[in-house]
């Protein structure tokens, strides 16, 4: 097959062959390419499976579908294109192969993709089904083999990661310097004294193009940095005195792009710059202005080489390598430059070197000696830094937020309407026509129908709409009974609080006059929009005026507009938007904020986590289908559901090719590293989410240390809901504030970056367990011991011992999950002597047994009996030297409590067993008519009850009333009361009514004593109950 690209009258012909020549001359020939390799090495043994293509079958289907003679047979030849090129692959794979043979496979299969596209978007329009049916067919037919060789052509690992890391430096440098005003300053000076020395009198400024693709929807989110940075090289070469071309600079609206292109003839030097895209587009054949480019760009390469004897083409590789990102035919240029080699300045070094070769020999030593001068004096990100570093750098966003400024120019969108090619030349015109009437102000207009937008936001195209949140803003905004709506989307970060804003922004449910979008978290960038926004509107104020004056006006101008939708994205508190909002106007607001405190309870909405699906969804759709279902809900599980980490997740795996079970492996070992001794380890795969929280860290420090001190210790409780007085407690009085004044500070400092949900009203927080394991991984050994003994003594002194009282209960079933926590972790950094002698130890068995759970009650008893049992078998009374040995009072507790357990289980006569063995060695280590023999002796009496053997019972109660009134002489004492109602039961269950009453008339009368003001008390009314239902079992009679 074979490609043919038109110039004039001029056919340039490549066919396959050629290509793989030209490639095997690079290889052997000796051409400095800097950098860069030219055949990276591959297996060179074919292993490629097969390509099955029915050509004849897919003819049928085109035949099937409705359509005019001219588009069946353009159809067709696009069939027939396929079926050459197929062939072309098979004959190659059946011959020798060469080193460069997979790159070129690569290339024919992309060729074949954008063929199909093609035929779909040529044949959609008649028929759906089929169409896509075609396209389906033709891309199964290459599956196996695409998937092949892919593997063939994979970079490793290691080096995929380098690369990047290079790339990445490249872009981060030259943001370093120029946003920092006194290194962009002296760089200009010093390219203006080059541009001094450099230019002749009389002579012209040299002329220079820069070439290059815009980014394909694939590569946006890799490449989106490329357009701002050219543009950056555009302002520095310009300083240096070189007259830059570039189409989103210097095309002028309305002029056709290929005529733009057309001045590349004239013999002026030309930077070609190599990305990912040219290449995709390239071989893309409905990509035609950089097919049309790249075309011209050879033409002169050929004329250079008549004229001069060298090319004036400049190739420039800064994204991808050179097989991905230049096409074979472009490669044979005398030199390739990598930028990532170099580094910024040095790069924008060499250009000017070439640039100006011939009036460098004049003046080499003073040239030389400028640089020398400036690199001493400007010194560009490091060398050194690391990619902590570079991605700090990059987290600032100077070049997205120099592409936001790009997209608003009238060039810069003229351009992307004819480089988009999605409509014919007659509606393109219509666009660019409608473009140049706006002046630039209003170009969304052609893109969708809801009136005019100032400062377009982009979606990430990951986004996944979540229903529940989406339905609640709606309903919200669909009020018609308020002028002006406010609604704040508060929560963490990485909730994905701006995607939504950003989705609701960009497809509202309904028409809004006016849409405008503020990145509000900088008051002074704020007043800027403000301003800008004024201008876009045709309002002008007084150079003198202040801005804050001006954006005030603004306020008074939107409450003259109606129908708005006002979206302010990062606002870090009320206060920043204090006299900016208008007050009337029917106008939506929209807010996104981290701060929970400063928004009405009515006007705010709580983005938490994602609900299971959306969280399946969002992974599925970053890291492509998953094959296990139960893996994918172990992963969203396993990260909370943050939508911050689930992308990092999906991300990481699409990066690394990794499955679900290796990424988990990898989290979990980095989870175990966190829990080991003074191992302060950091998952690698959490690096955005740092990066999302440290500085709110930072700032906490320095505004509030006590509020940072508190979140460390929440990150060592369970990921639920932390009762406020335990924390309270953690807190430290100081002489100029009390706890509760301190704890009001805590709160406000935490709720501005919504790092805990508050729930003011059950006086109760929760903490996203992927926040807790950063925030351990911030503390050493030293740090981690201290406050995991804080939190113990903290909830020991608010546990109830004796919980009787409802809110006891549900104090108990609070505490319990974090004391569970809190032992997982006190046995990582305590051993078992530590914990005892440190009295860092609690016994489950109670907290479970309070709230009800008696057989996790019964497993906790049981193991503390063994551990009671083992750590006493050598035990002695000293008292009782006779006495056998293994007898303690703590074993005679945990037998007590075992027993009482079984009890409440309905296990009557294990629990008489335990119960007896408690009371016999409370017998033998303690002395006579000591409380716990008869607290054990009663336990006793009621499991007899249990177990209907009324006269045991009574035997065992009586004797412990009469220990218990030897032991306490005022009769008024709760044992002496649980010991007389228990006698009562027993009473009243064998249908002697009288004495039970007078047994519960009794044990209520010292109740009463005892609780003299709180006629309520659990006690209390208990035994009023009992009467109660006495007295109505009396009534019914016998039966």
């Amino acid at each position: 097959m074979y490609r043919n690209y038109k110039l004039g009258r001029k056919v340039i012909m490549w066919s396959l062959p050629a290509i793989l020549f030209l490639q095997s001359f690079l290889s052997f020939s000796s051409l400095s390419i800097p950098g860069v390799n030219v055949t990276p090495t591959v297996n060179s043994k074919n292993e490629l499976p097969g390509i099955s293509y029915d050509c004849k079958a897919l003819l049928d289907i085109i035949n099937k579908i409705s359509m005019s003679l001219q588009v069946k047979d353009k159809a067709i030849l696009y069939l027939k294109n396929i079926e050459k090129k197929v062939e072309e692959i098979k004959r190659y794979q059946s011959g020798e192969n060469t080193e460069c043979f997979y790159y070129s496979m690569k290339q024919s299969i992309l060729e074949i993709q954008n063929t199909a596209r093609a035929l779909y978007e040529l044949t959609e329009p008649y028929h759906a089904i089929l169409s896509n049916t075609l396209r389906r067919l033709i891309l199964e037919c290459i599956a196996s083999f695409e998937r092949e060789l892919n593997k063939k052509l994979e970079m490793p690992v290691a080096e995929r990661e380098v690369l990047k890391m290079k790339t990445k430096r490249l872009h981060a440098e030259q943001s370093y310097i120029t946003r920092q005003g006194e290194l962009q300053k002296k760089l200009i000076e010093h390219l203006v004294k080059l541009k001094q020395l450099l230019m002749e009198a009389g002579k012209p400024s040299p002329c220079c193009y820069i070439s290059y693709a815009w980014p394909t929807e694939e590569n946006k989110k890799e490449e989106y940095w490329i357009q701002p940075f050219l543009s950056i090289l555009y302002d520095h070469l310009t300083a240096a005195g070189v007259r830059v071309i570039m189409d989103i600079r210097d095309n002028k609206p309305g002029n056709s792009i290929y005529k733009f292109m057309g001045q590349y003839h004239d013999g002026n030097y030309i930077i070609l710059v190599g990305t990912e895209s040219l290449l995709q587009k390239h071989y893309n054949i409905t990509s035609h202005v950089v097919q049309t480019e790249l075309n011209i760009i050879y033409d002169r390469f050929e004329q250079d080489q008549k004229q001069y004897g060298y090319s004036r083409t400049y190739p420039l590789l800064i994204s991808g390598t050179l097989a991905t990102s230049f096409p074979e035919i472009y490669s044979r240029y005398r030199t390739v430059r990598d930028a990532r080699e170099t580094g910024y300045l040095l790069m924008l070094r060499r250009m000017l070197d070439w640039i100006y070769e011939q009036q460098i020999i004049k003046v080499g030593a003073e040239y030389k000696n400028l640089w020398r001068v400036f690199d001493k004096s400007c010194p560009g990100l490091s060398k050194q830094a690391d990619s902590q570093q570079i991605e700090q750098e990059l987290r600032i966003g100077y070049h997205l937020q120099r592409l936001d400024c790009l997209k608003q120019d009238l060039k810069f969108q003229t351009v992307q309407v004819q480089e988009q090619a999605k409509h014919s030349p007659a509606v393109t015109a219509e666009m660019i026509g409608a473009l140049i009437q706006s002046q630039g102000s209003s170009p969304q207009l052609l893109y969708n129908e809801y009136g005019q937008q100032f400062q377009r936001p982009s979606i990430t195209p990951d986004f996944i709409e979540r229903q529940k949140l989406w339905k609640h803003i709606i309903a919200y905004f669909d009020q018609s009974n308020q002028q002006v709506l406010t609604l704040s989307l508060y929560g963490l970060g990485g909730m994905g609080k701006t995607e939504l804003a950003k989705y609701y922004y960009l497809c509202p449910p309904r028409p809004y006059a006016l849409r405008a979008w503020f990145n509000a978290e900088d008051k002074a960038l704020l007043y800027s929009q403000y301003v800008d926004l004024a201008r876009a509107n045709g309002i002008e104020f007084e150079r003198a005026m202040p801005i804050q004056k001006q954006a005030r006006q603004i306020k008074n101008w939107l409450e003259t507009q109606k129908d708005c939708l006002l979206v302010y994205d990062k606002v870090p508190n009320a206060k920043q938007l204090e006299g900016l909002l208008p007050k009337q106007g029917k106008h939506h607001i929209l807010i996104t904020s981290r701060n929970e405190v400063d928004w009405p309870i009515h006007q705010k909405l709580d983005v938490d986590i994602m609900e299971e699906d959306e969280a399946i969804a969002l992974v599925n759709r970053i890291a492509g289908p998953q094959d296990s279902e139960i893996k994918l809900k172990e992963l969203v599980k396993t990260l909370g559901y943050l939508p911050l980490a689930l992308a990092q997740a999906g991300a990481y795996m699409a990066e690394k090719q990794t499955t679900i079970g290796d990424y988990l492996i990898v989290y979990r070992k980095y989870q175990s590293l966190i829990m080991n001794d003074g191992t302060l380890a950091r998952n690698p795969t959490h690096e955005p989410l740092w990066g999302t929280f440290n500085m709110d860290f930072k700032t906490l420090k320095a505004d509030c240390p006590s509020a940072l001190r508190t979140l460390k210790q929440v990150s060592w409780l369970d990921a639920s809901v932390v009762p406020e007085l335990l924390l309270k407690t953690m807190l430290k009085d100081t002489k100029d504030k009390s706890r509760d004044l301190i704890w009001d500070e805590v709160k406000r400092h935490i709720g501005h970056y919504s790092l805990i949900h508050i729930h003011t009203e059950r006086h109760q927080l929760i903490m996203h367990q992927l926040l807790q394991d950063i925030l351990r991984s911030t503390q050493g050994k030293l740090e981690r011991r201290k406050i995991l003994k804080k939190i113990v003594v903290s909830i020991k002194s608010i546990y109830p011992e004796r919980a009787k009282t409802i809110e006891d209960v549900a104090m108990v079933r609070l505490l319990l999950p974090h004391i569970e926590t809190v032992l997982s972790h006190l046995k990582n950094f305590f051993n078992e002597c530590e914990r005892a002698n440190l009295n860092l130890e609690f016994n489950l068995g109670d907290a479970y047994e309070t709230i009800g759970n008696y057989i996790k009650a019964k497993e906790n008893f049981y193991d503390d009996l063994l551990i009671k049992q083992k750590k006493y078998k050598d035990y002695r009374i000293k008292a009782k030297e006779s006495v056998n040995m293994g007898n303690h009072p703590d074993i005679a507790t945990a037998l007590g409590r075992l027993g009482r357990i079984c009890n409440y289980l309905g296990e009557y006569q294990e629990a008489l067993r335990y119960l007896e063995q408690a009371f016999e060695m409370n017998k033998i280590v303690y002395p006579d008519n000591h409380p716990a023999v008869a607290s054990s002796l009663r336990s006793v009496g009621k499991v007899y009850r249990s177990l209907k053997k009324y006269d045991e019972a009574l035997t065992s109660l009586h004797q412990a009333f009469d220990m218990f009134k030897q032991i306490f002489k005022d009769e008024n004492h709760r044992d002496i009361a649980v010991t007389v109602e228990s006698i009562g039961d027993v009473y009243k269950d064998s249908k002697q009514y009288e004495k039970a009453l007078n047994c519960y008339q009794d044990a209520l009368t010292i109740y009463q004593k005892l609780y003299p003001d709180k006629a309520d008390h659990p006690d209390i009314q208990k035994i009023k109950g009992n009467i109660a239902k006495l007295e109505e079992e009396k009534q019914k009679g016998p039966s």
